[in-house]
Protein backbone atom coordinates (compact mmCIF):
# COMPACT_ATOMS: atom_id res chain seq x y z
CA UNK A 1 0.00 0.00 0.00
CA UNK A 2 3.10 2.03 0.57
CA UNK A 3 4.49 2.09 -2.33
CA UNK A 4 0.89 2.52 -4.26
CA UNK A 5 0.51 5.77 -2.27
CA UNK A 6 3.84 6.79 -3.62
CA UNK A 7 3.33 6.17 -7.43
CA UNK A 8 -0.16 8.11 -6.59
CA UNK A 9 1.95 11.01 -4.89
CA UNK A 10 4.52 11.41 -7.46
CA UNK A 11 2.04 10.92 -10.44
CA UNK A 12 3.73 8.13 -12.04
CA UNK A 13 2.69 7.31 -15.14
CA UNK A 14 1.53 3.53 -16.35
CA UNK A 15 0.24 2.77 -19.50
CA UNK A 16 -2.94 0.66 -19.53
CA UNK A 17 -3.77 -1.59 -23.04
CA UNK A 18 -7.04 -3.05 -22.08
CA UNK A 19 -6.69 -6.26 -24.94
CA UNK A 20 -3.57 -7.14 -23.67
CA UNK A 21 -5.16 -7.87 -20.13
CA UNK A 22 -7.21 -10.36 -21.67
CA UNK A 23 -4.42 -12.18 -23.06
CA UNK A 24 -1.61 -11.38 -20.45
CA UNK A 25 -3.30 -10.98 -17.51
CA UNK A 26 -6.04 -13.46 -14.71
CA UNK A 27 -8.50 -10.45 -16.27
CA UNK A 28 -9.88 -12.48 -19.28
CA UNK A 29 -13.45 -10.50 -18.73
CA UNK A 30 -12.94 -6.25 -18.77
CA UNK A 31 -16.43 -6.59 -17.35
CA UNK A 32 -14.92 -8.02 -13.70
CA UNK A 33 -15.69 -5.85 -11.24
CA UNK A 34 -11.91 -6.49 -10.13
CA UNK A 35 -10.45 -5.60 -13.13
CA UNK A 36 -7.11 -4.02 -12.68
CA UNK A 37 -7.59 -1.33 -14.98
CA UNK A 38 -10.55 -0.26 -12.89
CA UNK A 39 -8.94 -0.76 -9.57
CA UNK A 40 -6.15 1.01 -10.67
CA UNK A 41 -7.87 4.60 -11.66
CA UNK A 42 -10.32 3.77 -8.46
CA UNK A 43 -7.00 3.96 -6.59
CA UNK A 44 -5.72 7.21 -8.35
CA UNK A 45 -3.02 6.44 -10.19
CA UNK A 46 -1.97 8.31 -13.35
CA UNK A 47 -2.78 5.99 -16.21
CA UNK A 48 -2.59 6.55 -20.11
CA UNK A 49 -4.31 3.88 -22.66
CA UNK A 50 -1.95 2.19 -25.70
CA UNK A 51 -3.02 -0.85 -27.80
CA UNK A 52 0.51 -2.16 -27.33
CA UNK A 53 0.97 -5.03 -30.46
CA UNK A 54 -1.88 -4.10 -33.35
CA UNK A 55 -1.05 -6.62 -35.51
CA UNK A 56 -0.74 -9.40 -32.96
CA UNK A 57 -3.74 -8.81 -30.90
CA UNK A 58 -6.06 -7.11 -34.00
CA UNK A 59 -6.39 -3.68 -31.70
CA UNK A 60 -5.68 -0.34 -32.28
CA UNK A 61 -5.95 2.75 -30.33
CA UNK A 62 -9.52 3.40 -30.85
CA UNK A 63 -10.81 0.21 -30.55
CA UNK A 64 -8.83 0.41 -26.48
CA UNK A 65 -10.85 3.51 -25.99
CA UNK A 66 -14.18 1.83 -26.71
CA UNK A 67 -13.19 -0.96 -24.57
CA UNK A 68 -12.49 1.47 -21.66
CA UNK A 69 -15.85 3.09 -22.18
CA UNK A 70 -17.96 -0.02 -23.32
CA UNK A 71 -16.55 -2.79 -20.85
CA UNK A 72 -14.73 -1.08 -18.13
CA UNK A 73 -17.50 2.10 -18.07
CA UNK A 74 -15.44 4.87 -17.76
CA UNK A 75 -16.42 8.17 -18.59
CA UNK A 76 -15.86 10.36 -20.99
CA UNK A 77 -14.11 12.89 -19.00
CA UNK A 78 -11.79 10.01 -17.44
CA UNK A 79 -11.36 9.09 -20.94
CA UNK A 80 -10.01 12.59 -21.95
CA UNK A 81 -7.77 12.61 -18.60
CA UNK A 82 -5.95 9.40 -20.04
CA UNK A 83 -5.26 11.16 -23.33
CA UNK A 84 -3.98 14.37 -21.75
CA UNK A 85 -1.80 12.31 -18.98
CA UNK A 86 -0.30 10.70 -22.28
CA UNK A 87 0.68 14.66 -23.44
CA UNK A 88 2.20 14.99 -20.05
CA UNK A 89 3.87 11.74 -19.55
CA UNK A 90 5.73 12.52 -23.27
CA UNK A 91 9.22 13.15 -23.52
CA UNK A 92 8.70 16.92 -24.63
CA UNK A 93 9.66 19.99 -23.90
CA UNK A 94 7.20 22.01 -21.40
CA UNK A 95 6.23 24.37 -23.95
CA UNK A 96 5.15 21.77 -26.22
CA UNK A 97 3.03 19.81 -23.77
CA UNK A 98 0.68 23.26 -22.51
CA UNK A 99 0.38 23.90 -26.50
CA UNK A 100 -0.64 20.05 -27.01
CA UNK A 101 -2.43 19.68 -24.17
CA UNK A 102 -4.37 23.65 -24.79
CA UNK A 103 -5.69 22.17 -28.06
CA UNK A 104 -5.91 18.47 -27.69
CA UNK A 105 -8.42 19.75 -24.70
CA UNK A 106 -9.91 22.08 -26.65
CA UNK A 107 -10.77 19.31 -29.51
CA UNK A 108 -11.86 16.20 -27.32
CA UNK A 109 -14.30 18.47 -25.56
CA UNK A 110 -15.51 19.75 -29.16
CA UNK A 111 -15.89 16.10 -29.92
CA UNK A 112 -17.55 15.65 -27.17
CA UNK A 113 -20.24 18.32 -27.24
CA UNK A 114 -21.14 16.32 -30.72
CA UNK A 115 -22.37 13.17 -28.66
Amino acid sequence: MESLQRCVDEQILFTVCPVTTTFTTRWRDLEAEDHAIRIMADAGLNMMVNSDDPPMLKTNLTNEYVLLVEKLNFTSAEIKKFIINGIEGAWLDDSTKREWKTQWSTEIDKILQLQ
